[in-house]
């Protein structure tokens, strides 16, 4: 679209826009539809998405209450993965992903959008193929490094392949590829103090995370390494669910909760001396744009090793360290934040040149995308 005035192009266009997003990956969804509400008020938009997050534990998925939060109709979809290599759960997901095939359609005929805009993940898988077979454009986005199975799939259906890494392209035809980097919630932005945090701290802040689905390992080695901690940190853990959601408070130098809205992330990014984290592809990116220096544990096993890329590439720019999982002892944990806290203004010296590298205007780019493949109006 070169530099082609975005507010422009679509001041002149027939009829209001209506996207249909969905995806596994909310955070940038989110991120999405933060931007939209602010730049284009006149766009519609409806999420598709999952009610549980995983099946196996029966947690419940954030999906529904977060894009509920904008105003944004959450419509559920059940539906299954079919690409798993147990012959008897690929058949029974094969049952659940044709019924998730045909509630798709329906849901495209009765939506109508203009236009899909589809993060990965299995919910997506449906969704995009409803649209194909009822002609309506779509374009998926990648957030990571490593392609992951749905969004090589979806890729021979979509009209553009979105992607945050130039080195995601390999994986996507040549002639759909667009870079656009990664969205960023406009709502870190806007960070303001949490209310359950003491008014004033005197140790060092240490944010860890493990994500909106938490991270069972690193839950066990604070836990276990809460008392040297809370001498040297004023640690705020973010547990993920099943946990209660109220902070746990009653412990010195020690807040617990499972879910942080993002105006106090962004307050705890900007505050925070150091983050331990799991090295998914949004976190990386947000501690990146903070520019926090980090310790990463990656979840072991995913995809051709996608959330160790990741953790490489910020050690490499020198703001992080990284412990693989199976190395991940308390001891080895703890070694580590002291080795970053003793030379702790090395690393924010690189965070900050790190931060400069990351690219600008994403949420435009990834609309301007959306726009060059949707109709101006519906024949």
């Amino acid at each position: 679209m070169g530099d082609r005035n975005v507010a422009v192009y679509w001041a002149a266009a027939s009829h209001s826009m209506k996207i249909l997003l969905t995806g596994g990956h909310l955070t940038p969804a989110v991120a999405m539809i933060e931007y939209i509400q602010e730049h284009h008020p006149d766009v519609e938009m409806v999420f598709v998405g999952r009610q549980i997050a995983s099946i196996s534990t029966g947690q419940k998925s954030l999906e529904a209450d977060e894009v509920g939060k904008f105003g944004v109709r959450f419509l559920p979809l059940e539906t299954g993965k079919f690409h798993q290599k147990n012959i008897l759960v690929m058949l029974q997901q094969s049952w659940q992903f044709l019924l998730g095939l045909l509630a798709s359609l329906r849901i495209i005929r009765k939506e109508n959008p203009d236009v899909i805009l589809s993060f990965g993940g299995y919910v997506a898988v449906p969704i995009v193929l409803a649209g194909w077979l009822h002609s309506v454009p779509s374009v998926t986005h990648e957030q990571t490094r490593v392609s992951g199975f749905a969004n090589q799939f979806l890729s021979r259906f979509v009209n553009k392949v979105a992607i945050s890494f130039a080195e995601s392209k390999q994986f996507f035809p040549e002639n759909k590829v667009v870079f656009t980097g990664n969205p960023l919630r406009a709502k870190l932005r806007d960070g303001h103090k949490p209310a359950w945090l003491p008014a004033k701290i005197s140790l060092p802040l240490l944010y860890v995370t493990g994500g909106s689905q938490g991270a069972k390992q690193l839950n066990t080695i604070v836990e276990e390494l809460r008392e040297k901690l809370t001498k040297e940190w004023f640690v705020v853990h973010q547990t993920g669910q099943p946990v209660d959601a109220e902070p746990k408070t009653d412990r010195k130098n020690y807040v617990a909760l499972a879910w942080i809205p993002e105006e106090e992330v962004g307050w705890l990014y900007e505050h925070a001396a150091l983050v331990l984290a799991r090295s998914g592809a949004n976190t990386t990116m947000e501690l990146q744009a903070f520019a926090v220096p980090s310790l990463f544990v990656p979840l072991a096993f995913t995809h051709h090793q996608e959330q160790e890329k990741n953790a490489q590439e910020l050690v490499d720019l020198g703001m992080a360290r990284m412990v693989l999982s199976d190395q991940a002892t308390p001891e080895k944990i703890h070694q580590e934040l002291s080795e970053i806290a003793a030379e702790l203004q090395q690393f924010k010296k690189a965070a900050h040149a790190a931060q400069k590298l990351l690219p600008q205007q994403v949420e435009e780019r990834l609309f301007a995308v959306l726009q060059d493949v949707t109709p101006q109006a519906k024949g």
